[in-house]
């Protein structure tokens, strides 16, 4: 196919170049295509243009110093403090908050009575167990109150071991005397 077209192209050439005799005959230069299954020819590439540093003229050879390295400074001083744990102090707070407001949002929403027992942090899921349900969810309100408490429990337990439990922290103080804690 690529032979054809090429010597088509040829002939057309051929016969453009006969009826303008007058005219010298355009150069085409055709370079037949490279055999199936072989590479194209490497693409040549301009040299880069070679721009010298103000001062030094065309041609002559110059000379750039290497990159200066700079070396890190020494870190900081750093000293440790004893602080509490506030990532479990953190997480035991939103247990009790996130329990104590599923007691009072469902025994509102249910109509519980007495409802005053679900004012009462950590017990007041306890309380509740006990009572009689007005409808027909005792056993789901009494499951939902036994979670209710445990999720307030462990809540609890777990911002008095967060606040028990004292570890090292690393502080970096700077060199002008202020202190910057993590």
């Amino acid at each position: 196919m690529r032979k054809t077209i090429s010597s088509l192209l040829l002939a057309l050439t051929c016969i453009a170049s006969v009826a303008h005799a007058q005219e010298a005959p355009p150069t085409v230069v055709v370079t037949p295509p490279p055999p199936i299954g072989t590479a194209p020819p490497p693409a040549t590439v301009p040299p880069p243009v070679v721009v010298p540093p103000p001062g030094v003229a065309p041609g002559q050879p110059y000379y750039y110093p290497p990159p200066a390295y700079m070396r890190p400074g020494p870190p900081p001083p750093t000293r440790f403090e004893m602080k509490p744990n506030y990532a479990l102090i953190f997480t035991g707070v939103g247990l009790v908050g996130l329990g104590y407001i599923m007691d009072v949002s469902g025994t509102l929403l249910v109509g519980h009575d007495p409802a005053w027992e679900s004012a009462i942090p950590i017990v007041g899921p306890y309380l509740q167990v006990n009572d009689t349900f007005s409808h027909d969810w005792g056993d789901l309100g009494r499951a939902f109150y036994v979670f209710d408490g445990l999720t307030e429990t462990a809540g609890l337990v777990l911002t008095i071991v967060g606040a028990a439990l004292w570890h090292k922290v690393p502080v970096r103080m700077a060199q002008n005397g202020l202190v910057v804690a993590f």
